[in-house]
Formats: C-alpha cells, structure tokens, sequence
C-alpha cells in the first residue's frame, strides 16, 4: 500500500484492517470494498468491487449523495 500511495497522490483515508475486524464488523466480502462515509460517520455509500471513480454513473452516485 505505501507503495502504491508514493505513486498514486490521494486525498482521503485508508483503513488497512490487518486483522480483518473491521471487515467482519462492516460485513465486507468482497475486495475491494469502498465506503463514502459523511461527516456524522454513516455510511452514505458502499461499493464491493473494484470503481472507477470519475467514471460518469460513479460520478452521477457522488453527486445524488452528496446534496
């Protein structure tokens, strides 16, 4: 992962759960799993798959949950 964060410029946290607590808490069953979490700490979206983020559905998803 540092690996890929000194290649890849990111603005926003990654959980690395090394013993899979977290995974079990959030009933993660897929890699990757993503979640958007607002500032109140819900879990405003959920995708268990690998995401293009800027893709336009993607983008059209950010945009419905953010207002």
């Amino acid at each position: 992962m540092n690996a890929f964060r000194k290649k890849v410029p990111i603005d926003f946290p990654v959980l690395m759960d090394r013993t899979g607590d977290v995974s079990k808490a959030w009933k993660v069953y897929a890699f990757p799993s993503s979640f958007l979490i607002d500032r109140t700490g819900r879990v405003r979206y959920s995708i268990n798959t690998g995401a293009v983020w800027d893709a336009p559905d993607v983008m059209d998803k950010l945009r419905e949950i953010s207002q």
